[in-house]
C-alpha cells in the first residue's frame, strides 16, 4: 500500500528523524538482517521508523514483505528526479507501508544498478539522497538505511546522509578488513564535506568468542589515524551469536520483533535499539 502523508502523519516540526546507515564494504556480514531487526524493535517501541533499501538486490524490500514485482516507484525514482531537481517523484512517492506498525519502507530493485551511470555527474552527487531525506526527516524518528557492499556512488550517498553508522561485522579473520573500511569512510567523510558521523557502532555476527574480539579491539585502537576523532565515537558491545531464530525470521519475512515466540537472539537487537534511542534523547 502506498504510504498516505496526510492521513499517517501530523507533522513534527520540532524533531527531526536520527538517520543511521547499515554500511560495510565487505558482503555478507548482516547487514540487512541487523537492519531490519533493529528497525522492528524501534517501531515496537512506537518510534515511527522508515527503512531506505539502498541496495540492488532489494534484500531489505524482500524482508519486509514487499513484492518487488510489483514496485510502482522504488528509491532510485526519488533519487533520479532529484537528481535533476525534477519534483515529480519525490521520496514521498516512493514510501510503502509494511504489515507492521510503525515501519515503512522506500523499496529497491535492480533497476538501482544504474544510479552509478545515472546520477554521477549530477551537482553535489554525494548529496542526493540527504536531500531526498530532507523532504520526509519531520515524519520520522529515526530512518535506517540498508546500504550496498562495495565502494560505491550509493555508499557515499548513505554515509552523507547519516547522523550514526552502524558496522556488522562477520566474526571471523577476514572481518579485521572491516578496520579499513571504517577508515574509508572517516576519512570520505572527513575530506569530502564538514559532515559529522555522531558515532561509530560495531555490530558482531555469528559472534564466535572474545579471543577474536580482542584482537580485532587491539588493531581498532592502535590505529593512529583513529586517536583524535573515532576513539571516542566507536562502541563495541554487541555480539550476536548464530542463530536459526534469524533464519526463521528471514524465511517469514518478518523482524524477530514480530515473531509469534521471543527469541533469545531478539534481545540483542533490542538492546541496540535501546541503545539507540537512549542516545538520542
Amino acid at each position: 500500500m502506498i504510504f498516505n502523508l496526510v492521513n499517517t502523519f501530523i507533522l513534527n516540526t520540532l524533531t527531526k528523524a536520527i538517520t543511521i546507515s547499515f554500511t560495510n564494504y565487505k558482503g555478507g556480514t548482516g547487514k540487512t538482517t541487523t537492519c531490519i531487526n533493529v528497525a522492528g524493535y524501534l517501531a515496537k517501541t512506537g518510534k515511527k521508523v522508515l527503512v531506505i533499501d539502498l541496495d540492488p538486490q532489494a534484500n531489505s524490500t524482500a524482508a519486509l514483505g514487499i513484492d518487488k514485482s510489483d514496485l510502482r516507484y522504488t528509491v532510485f525514482d526519488a533519487l533520479l528526479y532529484k537528481s535533476r531537481n525534477n519534483p515529480k517523484i519525490s521520496i514521498k512517492k516512493t514510501i510503502l507501508y509494511t504489515d507492521f506498525k510503525n515501519l515503512f519502507i522506500v523499496p529497491s530493485d535492480l533497476g538501482l544498478c544504474e544510479a552509478e551511470y545515472s546520477m554521477q555527474s549530477a551537482k553535489n552527487s554525494s548529496l542526493i539522497l540527504d536531500r531526498c531525506l530532507d523532504e520526509v526527516r519531520d515524519l520520522f524518528d529515526y530512518i535506517l538505511i540498508d546500504t550496498s557492499s562495495g565502494p560505491s556512488f550509493l555508499m557515499i550517498n548513505s554515509l552523507m546522509s547519516a547522523d550514526k553508522i552502524i558496522i556488522p561485522i562477520d566474526s571471523s579473520l577476514y572481518s579485521l578488513d572491516a578496520l579499513e573500511s571504517i577508515k574509508i569512510f572517516y576519512n570520505k567523510i572527513k575530506k569530502g564535506s564538514k559532515h559529522n558521523i555522531d558515532e561509530f557502532i560495531i555490530v558482531f555476527n555469528r559472534f564466535k568468542g572474545r579471543g577474536f574480539l580482542k584482537k580485532f579491539s587491539d588493531t581498532l585502537f592502535n590505529e593512529p589515524s583513529f586517536n583524535q576523532y573515532l576513539i571516542d565515537k566507536v562502541k563495541i558491545d554487541f555480539y550476536i551469536k548464530e542463530s536459526k531464530d534469524v533464519v526463521i525470521s528471514q524465511f517469514n519475512k518478518t523482524p524477530i520483533s514480530d515473531l509469534s515466540y521471543k527469541p533469545k537472539v531478539g534481545k540483542v537487537y533490542q538492546s541496540i535499539a535501546n541503545y539507540i534511542i537512549e542516545k538520542s534523547r
